[in-house]
């Protein structure tokens, strides 16, 4: 999904960057980001009107500020790696849980962030699903809701 794209770019150029995410360049870097994506897609699928670019553009850009505020407020934990792919088929990664059953798991990743302690949470971008506009020009970019969380995985 576009704001999908938009948190995984941002995050990607921001990894060696974290301890920066209060100044005010943060907030123009994801602002940009989210402007290069929505261009992206825009080329893709062209809007019916543009009353419409506006109205999405307005609520990409608070998304990806939303987004910038949670990361903000992110407990210290350090971004270290985006976007990884759990393996499939007998190479599936195999988490043993604490009544001693064994789970197999597969799957994207969106991030994996190291806490101050050590632990390592999984994070999962929750943005909605895809996207379209509608006849109406109501659906927008994101057919299936705002932003919705962040999911934070494997606290404890």
């Amino acid at each position: 999904a576009l704001l999908h794209t938009v948190f995984e770019r941002f995050a990607r150029d921001w990894m060696d960057r974290q301890d920066r995410l209060q100044a005010p360049e943060a907030e123009a870097a994801v602002v940009a980001t989210a402007r290069a994506v929505f261009g992206e897609w825009q080329r893709k699928v062209p809007a019916p009107a543009a009353g419409v670019v506006e109205a999405e553009w307005e609520y990409v850009r608070q998304s990806a500020l939303s987004f910038l505020l949670m990361e903000r407020d992110g407990g210290g934990a350090r971004w270290m790696a985006c976007e990884m792919e759990l393996l499939e088929g007998e190479r599936r990664p195999v988490l043993r849980l604490p009544d001693g059953s064994r789970l197999a798991v597969w799957g994207r990743i969106d991030r994996v962030d190291r806490r101050e302690d050590g632990r390592l949470v999984i994070i999962d971008f929750k943005t909605g699903s895809t996207w379209g506009f509608a006849a109406d020009g109501r659906g927008g970019a994101f057919r299936g809701g705002p932003l919705r969380r962040l999911s934070r995985c494997g606290d404890g």
